[in-house]
């Protein structure tokens, strides 16, 4: 039972990690590529962290793919703090209407970069699964 626990509280430490990783990448270091096609920090944006949990695949201690959506408040909670930091960091007003470009911008990435994080863990380990049986 202690075992679970510490995987669990382990993996939960792990997840918010992953989560301010996740905000770094796609909020900071994203924006300050400078002048590339959309494709490019597109795929930036969503290759680098799911390239970075490609270690949880082959992880006993972290027991549960969806663990990884601990690590979206975090997001926001930073998001909200540095509001208009990144908003500055992307082009966008908050003032005005410019708030809500701001607030949906700041809701769905984060929620997509996850979700992509969260596929690459479930079906890297049933692909890696299906390699070790073979």
């Amino acid at each position: 039972m202690g075992t679970t626990v510490k995987k669990i509280f382990f993996s939960l430490i792990v997840s918010i990690l992953y989560g301010v990783f996740t905000v770094c990448i796609v909020f900071y270091i994203t924006p300050n590529l400078g002048a590339v096609p959309d494709y490019v920090w597109i795929g930036f944006m969503f290759i680098v962290p799911a390239i970075a949990v490609l270690p949880l695949i082959r992880t006993s201690w972290y027991p549960f793919p969806a663990t990884i959506f601990i690590g979206i408040p975090v997001e926001y909670i930073i998001l909200y703090i540095n509001a208009e930091q990144v908003a500055r960091y992307f082009a966008i007003s908050i003032q005005g209407l410019g708030w809500f470009t701001y607030v949906f911008m700041a809701t769905t990435r984060p929620i997509a970069v996850t979700l992509v994080q969260f596929l690459v863990i479930r079906y890297g380990r049933k692909i890696y699964s299906k390699h070790l049986s073979d």
